[in-house]
């Protein structure tokens, strides 16, 4: 009874043992993507998305908390290249500031015509580009004001791929119907220079320290947010 009683002291020290050792390799693999998800969402919240087009840089502070599906997709279409060398097909100023369209992959197919008149035709029939996958509309608080950034969303309401709208003016009628996911905070001046055909050079996410310039300052006026 006694070398029983032993062999099971033996086989349940063994099981604590085998546990003592498996425990914390699962805790530090938890910790340890916890802490990668942490950092990537620092990172993430941190980052600006920088667009470097014909007519200077336009910089914007993402919103990840408040449009997570958006701003991950956005993310991805930045680091894969899909923004890169599209232009500008809609500019809408008159008779009152309204939006600028971006995004379209079509652009990149087609070089924009050198005549005004050719132009414009040729614009309108963009903006029904797209790429995979395309999303879902996010619902978002945040308002169309001057300087947001937004998925431009299907007619019928039903999906947005990777073109965007930036306003022009505080814009009440879009707030709730396209997500807004990022705000100007640099480049309001270059930004009312976008004509139709202006190119995107490139689109990166970048730490705000390593940006060079006083862009700070080039802000949408406090007026344009009410």
């Amino acid at each position: 009874m006694r070398g029983c009683r032993w062999l099971v002291l033996l086989a349940v020290a063994g099981l604590v043992s085998a546990c003592s050792e498996v425990v914390p390799e699962e805790v530090e693999t938890r910790l340890a993507n916890e802490k990668a998800s942490i950092e990537a969402h620092d990172r993430a919240v941190r980052e600006l998305l920088v667009l470097d087009t014909d007519r200077g840089r336009l910089i914007f502070r993402l919103f990840p908390d408040e449009a997570p599906n958006t701003v991950t997709q956005v993310r991805a279409w930045v680091e894969d290249g899909v923004w890169d060398g599209t232009w500008f097909h809609r500019v809408v100023t008159k008779p009152v500031p309204f939006v600028i369209q971006g995004g379209d992959p079509d652009t990149r197919m087609q070089p924009p015509a050198t005549d005004p008149a050719v132009l414009e035709r040729q614009a309108a029939t963009l903006g029904f580009g797209t790429t995979d996958p395309v999303l879902p509309p996010e619902r978002t608080i945040r308002r169309h004001t001057a300087g947001a950034l937004a998925l431009a969303v299907a007619h019928d309401g039903s999906r947005a791929g990777p073109q965007f709208v930036i306003s022009l003016a505080r814009l009440p009628h879009l707030d709730g119907a396209e997500p807004v996911f990022g705000q100007l905070v640099g480049g309001w001046s270059v930004l009312q220079q976008i004509r139709i055909g202006d190119r995107i050079q490139s689109a990166r996410l970048i730490p705000p320290e390593r940006i060079d310039g006083d862009w700070h300052a080039d802000v949408p006026p406090p007026e344009l947010g009410e």
